[in-house]
């Protein structure tokens, strides 16, 4: 029985560890919106997913309603914020009785409001509590109860989330009991309750006189359900976010002491000064009355929709939108999807404009660009500066690598690799243990016959560092402290060939069984699973029972965001500190159980200083009976990449992404790689860097890279010179001499990335805008696109990389056909036939008429836009009468229009346009409905236009005078 979101999760566990839900009980449902549309529960949605009945009420004490019920003859009744009082014929229904998960450690805080109530009080610990109920107001005995901390940043709506997870968890592990009929449970204490009555409009209303915590409070404590409001000019103002008024580090106007409470004291960017009783809190979110606020579960479909068009290549972005309206139809109501609608289709329409502020500080451009929580980043940039910070980040939002361990009992990791290879898979050792194998491809390991018949199991390559550091042999005695699921223990018991003992211990009864499991599959014996507290170990073993001891210790497990990603979203600043002392007394209670001699490990998967070299050095400062481990012990490690300190190592996340030497050396051994030699370079006062790169044949080529706000772009060529002719370019300079390799064409991103990597950061997106003409070498250039975005290659996203022809018909329509997200790029520079054949002699080949009509074909095929390019020249292109043609040519086609002011070339005749006739261009077409831009123009100073320093080039050599020699012309404009 449950209504709100906080239920949810409960009902969710319940489904996922197989107990026999047989009915769900929920309040009516209730309309929603201007339109009143009837909406349903959350509880009911998920029921419905999960395709349960589902029974609403509207009085559960009509006797209809209790008859109802017991026809499902419950044996358990599961309640969570249901919103009715249930009559005692309910109560005495279940055999087993009827539970309730409640939000707040009773007896403190009973009632509908528990959550709101705690944080308007200004409470820093709240809890869930696991109650029997009776039929008092919340009165039951307790079951157990869990606390949870509350936070400055926390406000109802996220403890909503944070108790409902511990909720459910706290139930989970106590229903084996609860369906045994096995539970204890303990009266509350009368004399410490204390009620939550629900809220009420004056709990709503803002009291100026008030301090400026206790109303910072109020607001949190109301945020995102009804909201605190004031009033100023008789106008009601909904109050949905302050700074922290003991954190805020604003300038506080000089007036604060003699104004009235409740004065507004000064309007600036940080929001709005308004005197308190103590002072004055700034208001960082208002909301005039008349004007809707969007709902958080709006907001969450648009940031997840936008995320899938810019980041989710293979989901094309009509579905996206698609998906998005009809759950918006579905959750909300008409005017709702009509509005997501038209938010997603403009930012489709705008994509190429979206960037990070460039104004924002290190930590919250890192944030926002990496998607971490601004608290962790900086921590991180305290901790390891912003370079290493921002490869942290980025490494965590990279797919992680598939590794396996070899079950040395059973046969070797060379026989192992070589039966794999056999079947095509791409395997190479570990570089961390001698009995790691990482997967480059070859499918899901744990569907293999070798998983099933224990050769190996699948396990992350820096665990199996652990069992290397523990390093057990034949005969010895082992205690896992922490054991569960059981892969750590599994290696040490393979690498003692399955003689001696290891007792394995976990606090949970049922992942006892997960530690066996795993031991039958991979026909291990001498482990001996055990459930019981670490904490209380010492009471269970005498001392010095132990050869070897590992303590893999419970942690923040902020080293393996990668693999589960929700850690940064659940994790706070504060528990890092409580895991910490919690891994301080779990290091005291086993330290003592170690023979002399013996080797105790310590480890986590976290990166945390506080968890990791802080914990060690505090335990050896206070155990004298301990010492590191020598440097020695890590002999076998790449310690040029990962750093050895204090007997221990420690590995980032970003620091497991590069090619081992051994896969290098295999490469080498059966590819010939294409190198390039660096000519020259130039580097621009805005950050473009254009490359001059020599071939293997004497030809040269250029390669730019361009700083963006939101990465880096680099733009590639794909041939040597170009045949097109455009009769304003300097690439056409000296004709077309030959096509490049797919593999001339991926060395100049590796070139590029290397450079990059100086620098700690990585390509963002690719446009192939170089010089030549990339559908005249059409095979080379899609190969070269399969690379970028292949998992195993760069893995740059489709939508990332942008492929521009001057209109090659054939191959538009050839492209249009590949089903790819990849962005592609027209060079039109003209709006008729005629105009187009005088600056590009292409268009004699392929007519002005016949590229619209390809173009028309590729939009109806993949619904994506398509980008329109124009080099505005001087008083040939660049007229109104031009721009009104163009925009009629245009009209009502899914389309961009960048304008590119054309560069100076001096073998050229033509001139740029003015800065006036640009932007009238520009408001001409942007009259007529066509989406338009201005290209910013980059790299000015250094002639990184298409073909300038190759044409530049090419004359010093003719001459046979050195670069610097001569001066052949500036160049301007975009790469």
């Amino acid at each position: 029985m449950g209504t709100p979101e906080f239920a949810v999760p409960s009902l969710d566990m319940l489904i996922a560890e197989g107990y026999n839900v047989v009915g769900v009980v929920t309040q009516p449902d209730k309309p929603q919106g201007r339109k009143k549309v009837l909406t349903p529960t959350p509880v009911k949605a998920a029921a419905e997913r999960h395709g349960l009945p589902v029974f609403q009420p509207v009085k559960l004490r009509a006797p209809e309603a209790v008859a109802r019920l017991a026809e499902w003859k419950p044996d358990l009744i599961v309640t969570a914020a249901f919103g009715q009082i249930l009559p005692k014929a309910v109560l005495d229904m279940p055999v087993r009785g009827c539970v309730n998960v409640h939000g707040s450690l009773l007896p403190k805080y009973r009632g509908g409001a528990p959550i709101q109530r705690s944080i308007i009080n200004g409470e820093s610990v709240t809890g869930v509590t696991l109650m029997f109920m009776a039929e008092g107001l919340d009165t039951g005995d307790m079951i157990s109860r869990v606390e949870v901390a509350i936070t400055d940043e926390d406000t109802s709506g996220s403890m909503f989330v944070k108790l409902s997870e511990a909720g459910s968890k706290l139930l989970q592990e106590e229903m084996p009991r609860l369906v045994a009929g096995e539970t204890t449970a303990v009266p509350q204490d009368e004399a410490e309750a204390s009620y939550a009555r629900n809220l009420t409009r004056d709990d709503e209303k803002m009291d100026w006189n008030r301090t400026s915590r206790e109303l910072f409070n109020q607001i949190r404590g109301l945020v995102p359900f009804s909201g605190a409001f004031t009033m100023w000019d008789e106008q009601v103002f909904k109050v949905w976010a302050a700074a922290n008024p003991g954190q805020a580090d604003l300038l506080t106007s000089s007036d604060a002491g003699q104004a009235e409470p409740g004065t507004v004291l000064q309007l600036g960017k940080n929001g709005i000064e308004v005197r308190t009783g103590d002072g004055s809190l700034w208001l960082t979110e208002v909301q005039p009355a008349g004007v809707s606020k969007l709902q958080p579960w709006v907001r969450s479909l648009l940031r997840i929709s936008v995320y899938q068009m810019l980041y989710l290549d293979r989901i094309p972005e009509h579905a996206v939108v698609s998906e998005a309206v009809n759950l918006a139809k579905k959750l909300g109501h008409q005017g709702i999807s009509g509005m997501v609608n038209g938010v997603l289709r403009n930012m489709i329409r705008n994509r190429d404009e979206l960037r990070i502020p460039e104004h924002l500080p290190a930590a919250e451009r890192i944030s926002l660009e990496h998607s971490h929580p601004l608290w962790m980043v900086e921590r991180w940039i305290s901790q390891y500066g912003e370079e290493k910070a921002e490869a942290i980040c980025r490494a965590n939002n990279e797919p992680p690598a598939v590794s396996v361990r070899v079950n040395t009992t059973m046969t070797t990791r060379e026989k192992m690799m070589q039966e794999m290879e056999s079947t095509g898979a791409v395997v190479e050792p570990s570089r961390l243990s001698p009995d790691g194998i990482l997967v480059r491809s070859g499918g899901n390991m744990a569907l293999t016959s070798w998983y099933r018949d224990g050769l190996l199991s699948v396990q992350d390559e820096s665990s199996m560092l652990v069992a290397e550091a523990v390093g057990p042999e034949e005969g010895e005695t082992v205690l896992d402290c922490c054991a569960a699921p059981g892969g750590k223990t599994a290696h040490m018991a393979e690498k003692m060939q399955d003689r001696g003992r290891i007792v394995a211990n976990d606090v949970h009864a049922h992942k006892r069984q997960l530690i066996m499991d795993q031991a039958d599959r991979l026909g291990l014996s001498c482990i001996d699973a055990v459930t019981g507290d670490a904490l209380d170990l010492d009471e269970r073993y005498p001392e010095a029972s132990f050869d070897r001891i590992l303590l893999d210790a419970p942690c923040s497990g902020l080293g393996v965001i990668r693999r589960k990603p929700d850690v940064k979203w659940t994790k706070t600043a504060e528990d890092i500190q409580d895991i910490s002392n919690l891994q301080r007394e779990l290091l005291d209670r086993v330290a003592p159980l170690l023979k002399p001699g013996g080797i105790l490990v310590y480890s986590t998967c976290t990166i945390e200083p506080a968890e990791n070299e802080h914990r060690v050095a505090d335990f050896l400062d206070r155990h004298s009976e301990y010492k590191a481990a020598e440097e020695s012990a890590w002999s076998g490690l790449e310690t040029a990449e990962w750093k050895v300190v204090n007997g221990g190592v420690q590995i980032l996340p970003h620091e497991m992404t590069n090619l081992s030497k051994v896969l290098r050396e295999k490469l080498t051994e059966q590819f010939e790689f294409v190198t390039l030699t660096e000519i020259t370079k130039f580097e621009s006062k805005d950050g473009t860097v254009k490359f001059l790169f020599g071939l293997h044949d004497d030809h040269a080529i250029e390669t730019v890279i361009m700083k963006h706000n939101y990465g880096n772009s680099i733009c590639v060529t794909t041939q040597v010179g170009c045949r097109i002719g455009c009769t304003f370019c300097a690439s056409t300079l000296g004709g077309l001499k030959r096509n490049l390799t797919a593999g001339e064409i991926v060395a100049q991103v590796v070139q590029a990335q290397k450079i990059l990597d100086e620098r700690g950061e990585r390509v963002s997106s690719i446009v192939i805008m170089g010089s030549g003409e990339p559908f005249e070498n059409y095979e080379a250039t899609m190969t070269f696109l399969r690379i970028m975005i292949h998992e195993k290659g760069l893995n740059i996203g489709q939508r990332h990389i942008t492929v521009s022809t001057s209109g090659i018909v054939p191959n538009i329509y050839k492209f249009a056909d590949e089903d790819t997200q990849i962005n592609l790029a027209i060079s039109i520079h003209a709006p008729n036939d005629a105009l187009r054949s005088k600056l590009m002699p292409v268009n004699r080949r392929f007519p002005f008429d016949d590229v619209m009509e390809s173009l028309r074909y590729y939009l109806a095929k993949t619904g994506r836009r398509i980008t329109f390019e124009y080099a505005l020249i001087g008083g040939v292109n660049d007229q109104p009468e031009h721009a009104a043609e163009l925009a009629g040519v245009l009209k009502n086609m899914l389309c961009h229009v960048n304008l590119i002011p054309v560069n100076h070339v001096p073998e050229r005749k033509y001139v740029r346009t003015s800065r006036s006739d640009i932007f009238n261009f520009q408001k001409i077409l942007s009259e007529q409905g066509v989406n338009v831009t201005i290209r910013r123009e980059q790299g000015h100073d250094i002639a990184a236009a298409c073909g300038q320093l190759r044409a530049k080039h090419m004359e010093l050599r003719r001459y046979g005078e050195p670069p610097g020699g001569r001066d052949v012309g500036a160049g301007s404009g975009d790469a």
